[in-house]
């Protein structure tokens, strides 16, 4: 069966006509986005862009490596401290100063707060001898306070100078 259509001159005239516009305007949408290749370039260069650290500028091989193991590691801060032109610290090893007054490392600064040294510090009073010059901060200060007044050592010094030692809180 012959097809209506194929056999109208009119319509094959009008058809050639509406595909040679249609190809002309294909061509000017492809001239105007640009070539395979350009759009290739400009893909590669986004995922250059995507892999590279804006902080050290440094190339990941891929972009998983970079969210997951490259940022905030240790070769990234360091690569930043280089690029600033100074030298890293590893946070572990910065030196804070805890209440007490005692200045230690960070990754310490736990096991210095669970220290005899740092809860003797952080006491609300202590026993001292003004005379001796002595402070007592042990677990029991006011017995070992009393234990060196009755001592021969202090009584000797108390009786050469004439002292009277006293109290003192904090």
């Amino acid at each position: 069966m012959v097809n209506n259509f194929c056999s109208d001159p009119k319509f094959l005239i009008e058809a050639r006509e509406n595909a040679t516009e249609w190809l002309k305007e294909v061509d000017a949408r492809a001239k105007r986005l640009g070539s395979a290749a350009h759009w290739d370039n400009m893909y590669k260069q986004q995922q250059l862009l995507f892999r590279t650290c804006d902080l050290c500028g440094e190339v990941c091989k891929d972009q998983m490596t970079f969210e997951y193991r490259h940022r905030k590691s240790r070769e990234c801060l360091k690569r930043q401290a280089e690029n600033d032109g100074k030298v890293y610290v590893p946070t572990s090893k910065e030196r804070v100063k805890c209440e007490c007054g005692k200045e230690v490392f960070r990754c310490n600064l736990a096991l210095h707060k669970d220290s005899d040294g740092h809860k003797r510090k952080m006491q609300p009073f202590t026993f001292s001898c003004q005379f001796c010059n002595k402070d007592f901060l042990g677990k029991r200060p006011k017995r070992d306070y009393l234990k060196h007044c009755s001592g021969t050592r202090h009584l000797k010094k108390v009786a050469e100078k004439n002292f009277c030692p006293v109290i003192k809180t904090v």
